[in-house]
């Protein structure tokens, strides 16, 4: 019988890691190495811009957008391609997203319907500090790793 391949993605706004669980008491592997880092914002505003109107001498002001939350969505989107990618690819059949319960529902936004059936479980806590030998105690609860 074919073991079934369990992708984990552990994450938080900056960088994103990911391993592959290859069944029951396989542990965890990095996937090829593979670390996607997020490129920092490259706009700070404290406050809304204004452009000049294009009828008569007043000013309008700009909606603000958080330059944060931006890259963020961006960075999300790069994990979503990623994993769309590799699950194309027959790379896993199931997944697991670990992130802070903030990236975790930015993570969740950005991921296709396709690679959104096949989420197993969610962890609300960012394991990216963590070392490869401390997370399967982490993930016990959802994964038998």
């Amino acid at each position: 019988m074919k073991a079934t391949k369990t992708m984990i993605v552990i994450a938080n706004s900056g960088t994103a890691r990911f391993l592959i669980n290859a069944g029951p008491g396989k542990g965890l592997t990095p996937t090829g190495g593979k670390t996607l880092q997020a490129d920092p914002p490259t706009m700070y505003a404290d406050r809304a811009g204004e452009v000049h109107s294009r009828v008569g001498p007043g000013m309008s002001a700009v909606e603000q957008t958080d330059p944060k939350m931006l890259a963020q969505a961006d960075f999300a989107k790069e994990v979503s391609d990623f994993l769309e990618t590799s699950f194309e690819k027959g790379n896993f059949e199931r997944l697991i997203v670990a992130a802070g319960p903030h990236m975790l529902g930015v993570i969740r936004d950005a991921l296709s319907e396709k690679v959104s059936k096949v989420v197993i479980a969610e962890v609300d806590k960012d394991l990216t500090h963590l070392p490869l030998e401390e997370l399967p105690e982490h993930l016990d609860h959802v994964l038998a790793v």
